[in-house]
């Protein structure tokens, strides 16, 4: 549900009435406030908070649609009623940062991006890709790989360049790989599909 342009202006000001307390809280009662507030102006989002101010020192706050085509533009017209703040810079989606290092250690979920790896392939004429990361050294289940290893894609190389890009993929692991299987760094994907895309 999108609430009306009054909802949404009434949302952002609750948010801006109690910035200056939010930015000494903890993370996670920064997320769970945004969360709240901005959930009632479009259901079913996912906000991300840097854990440090940036060199503004202001938090950076994240509205994705996790992949969800149909909220991109709801999520973009929010964003653009949102007022300036001294103490959060709001966010419109997952934008691409070719520096990203992704998420995780070697040890635990490890989608590091120079650890990961893809191999486009082609159905009916749509670009797909099969993901590769390397095997942790603890059992992490497939779920937690697919849900983070997509946050990090979005981060890489956009949010809405992946949904409208890239029609099916899946998350292997690299060592199950053969030399039948062509990869590439990851850090070569958006490249790639771009060229692609322009063929």
């Amino acid at each position: 549900m999108i609430l009306s342009g009054l909802c949404q202006v009434t949302g952002w000001q609750a948010i801006v009435d109690k910035q200056d307390s939010l930015f000494n809280t903890n993370t996670e009662q920064k997320l769970d406030f945004f969360y709240d507030v901005i959930d009632q102006m479009v259901e079913g989002v996912y906000v991300e908070i840097s854990t440090l101010p940036m060199a503004n020192n202001k938090f950076k706050v994240i509205i994705s649609a996790n992949g969800d085509k149909s909220k991109f533009q709801p999520i973009k017209d929010i964003v653009a009623q949102a007022p300036p703040m001294e103490r959060f810079e709001i966010q419109a989606l997952r934008q691409a940062d070719p520096n990203y290092p992704g998420i995780g250690s070697v040890n635990d979920l490890n989608l590091l991006v120079k650890y990961m790896y893809f191999e486009p392939l082609l159905l009916d004429g749509k670009l797909g890709m099969g993901f590769y990361i390397y095997r942790p050294l603890i059992d992490v289940d497939y779920p937690e790989i697919h849900d983070n290893g997509c946050i990090v894609i979005d981060h890489l190389i956009g949010e809405e360049f992946f949904a409208e890009h890239i029609h099916f993929w899946d998350f292997y692991y690299a060592e199950d790989a053969t030399k039948d299987n062509a990869l590439y760094p990851i850090t070569q994907l958006r490249a790639f599909v771009e060229f692609h895309i322009n063929q």
